[in-house]
């Protein structure tokens, strides 16, 4: 018997001894996202041939021109839609994004063959890209972009 309640005091220690707040809701990591809606303005005519829409996404860049086509974050999208949301989950924060676009790769080298489509901007004139400071928690909404493959914005690749 004594050896049982022994065993049973051990148990409980260690039990004990793990519990270190894992479930405290509190202790949940917060999540940082940017999130808009792209807009493709002119229709599904306005849309490049589907030979040279290889792949379409959003993506923003913590450097400004950026270094490489490859997005601190990304998120793929559809073809040939109006519009699309998109959510774009921030890992490592305090972060600034001084450029969140969109791109098209439009032929087959995914290193090089990629186009600047779309840019957000809070004042409307895509050579003026507007920056997005995060820090732990937050969430950005409403940072839409419009795309016009009439009108293509500067390319920085």
């Amino acid at each position: 018997m004594l050896r049982f309640l022994l065993y049973i005091f051990l148990c409980s220690c260690l039990l004990y001894s793990g519990c270190t707040g894992g479930l405290d809701p509190t202790n949940a990591p917060t999540v940082s996202k940017i999130s808009g809606t792209v807009t493709f303005v002119g229709g599904p005519d306005a849309w490049p041939p589907a030979d040279s829409l290889i792949d379409l996404r959003v993506a923003a860049f913590k450097k400004y021109p950026p270094e490489t086509v490859k997005g601190d974050a990304e998120q793929r999208l559809n073809y040939r839609v109006q519009s699309q949301n998109y959510s774009l989950e921030i890992g490592s924060v305090p972060v600034e994004f001084p450029y969140i676009v969109v791109m098209q790769q439009f032929a087959n080298d995914v290193d090089k063959d990629w186009r600047v489509i779309g840019v957000y901007t809070s004042s409307g004139d895509v050579n003026f890209p507007s920056a997005v400071k995060i820090d732990e928690g937050q969430i950005f909404s409403n940072i839409d972009i419009i795309v016009n493959f009439s009108n293509l914005p500067p390319n920085p690749f």
